[in-house]
C-alpha cells in the first residue's frame, strides 16, 4: 500500500478486522448447534467446506458477468 492515505489505511484495517471476526463467529456457530462429541468435528469442518465453496462460486461469478452485467 505504498502512497497510500491514513484514511484508505484505517478502512483495510476495519475490512481484514472484519472478515477475520466474520470468520470465527461462522466457526463458533456452526460448533454451538451441535452436542460436544460433535463439536470438534464441526468446528473443523465447517470452515473448510466454506473455503472449498470460494472455487466454484468464483467461477460462477465469472461466468454470470457477461449476461447479468
Amino acid at each position: 500500500m505504498r502512497g497510500a492515505t491514513i484514511a484508505t489505511y484505517n478502512w483495510m484495517c476495519l475490512a481484514l478486522g472484519m472478515a477475520t471476526g466474520y470468520w470465527v463467529i461462522f466457526a463458533t456457530v456452526a460448533s454451538e448447534r451441535f452436542g460436544t462429541n460433535l463439536r470438534g468435528t464441526v468446528a473443523i469442518t465447517a470452515p473448510n467446506s466454506r473455503a472449498r465453496q470460494h472455487l466454484p462460486i468464483t467461477m460462477l461469478f465469472r461466468a454470470l458477468v457477461a449476461p447479468v452485467g
